[in-house]
């Protein structure tokens, strides 16, 4: 049986599911595309215009993404393009508790949708149309791809 750092219901990490299934726990997006290009914006403007607390990233992606209340404080990292040869490596390991509890149920098989992927890959493909019938260009799938591995990496 897991302690409870590695995923029984005493865990320390809080769960983050995505999508709109999530409990009040999870954080749900609503758009990835718009926080996807609201990410990269900040990315491309630098420090200035990040949010410098959790309730600033709250109000920046209300209506785009439902960050839960158990995220009290929030840290901003960007890689840096360096220059020639001085390239900077930003290694984000994911955290401890929450890896291991995954490891654990895709290896015990409990359920076939144990790794969901998002709709955004499997409904939301250059070439295709949205909910709203308009089409989904390969900018709008970067943006969306953007704010899933850039989210999913924020623990």
């Amino acid at each position: 049986m897991p302690g409870p750092d590695i995923g029984s219901p005493g865990r320390k990490y809080p769960p983050i599911q995505f999508g709109i299934d999530g409990d009040e726990t999870s954080a749900i997006f609503k758009d990835y595309e718009a926080v996807g290009k609201k990410l990269v914006e900040w990315a491309q403007q630098g420090e200035d215009s990040w949010p410098k607390t959790i309730d600033e990233l709250r109000v920046a992606f209300k209506d785009l993404l439902t960050i839960p209340d158990v995220f009290k404080r929030l840290r901003v990292e960007q890689g840096d393009d360096g220059t020639e040869g001085d390239y900077e490596l930003v290694l984000r390991l994911p955290p401890k508790g929450q890896v291991t509890e995954s490891e654990q149920i895709v290896k015990a098989k409990v359920d076939e949708d144990v790794y969901p992927l998002p709709a955004l890959y499997t409904e939301f493909e250059p070439g295709g149309r949205d909910e709203d019938k308009k089409v989904i260009t390969q900018l709008r799938f970067f943006y969306a791809r953007v704010a899933d591995y850039t989210m999913r990496g924020c623990r």
